[in-house]
């Protein structure tokens, strides 16, 4: 008999494509009216989507190491995850590229991850707050 039950990594893709297309919502009707350098709705949304991009790849990782023994390297970078997630984004919500290196400067034994944020450059804060995985 099948089993017929959901996979957590279906479920984790389900919550950040749903994360993504709430994100496209509310900037479609205009939501993102945060203080002064503070993200606003449209912001917080993507940067709940990067977060949950995150568990995505960190579940990937999981799997491209219990099949290789290791992490993939800086030049395989993300997409080496692919053959294990099908659904997964190489770009965070603002359309910029994970920055990704392995191994990592800060997690030694195995990756570092960042979205640097709404303007896509290293620092800053609110909307333009680096979003990392150390």
């Amino acid at each position: 008999m099948k089993n017929r039950g959901f996979t957590m990594l279906s479920v984790i893709v389900s919550l950040a494509l749903i994360a993504m297309f709430a994100a496209v919502l509310m900037k479609m009707h205009g939501g993102n009216s945060g203080a002064a350098g503070k993200p606003g709705k449209i912001d917080r949304a993507k940067i709940q989507a990067v977060k949950l991009n995150f568990s995505t790849i960190k579940m990937g990782m999981q799997m491209f190491y219990s099949a290789e023994s290791r992490y993939p390297t800086t030049k395989e970078g993300l997409s080496a995850l692919r053959k294990h997630v099908k659904m997964l984004a190489s770009n965070d919500p603002w359309g910029n590229p994970y920055h990704y290196t392995s191994p990592g400067k800060h997690n030694k034994d195995s990756y570092d991850i960042a979205s640097y944020g709404k303007d896509g450059k290293p620092g800053g804060t609110g909307e333009n707050e680096d979003i990392k995985n150390y």
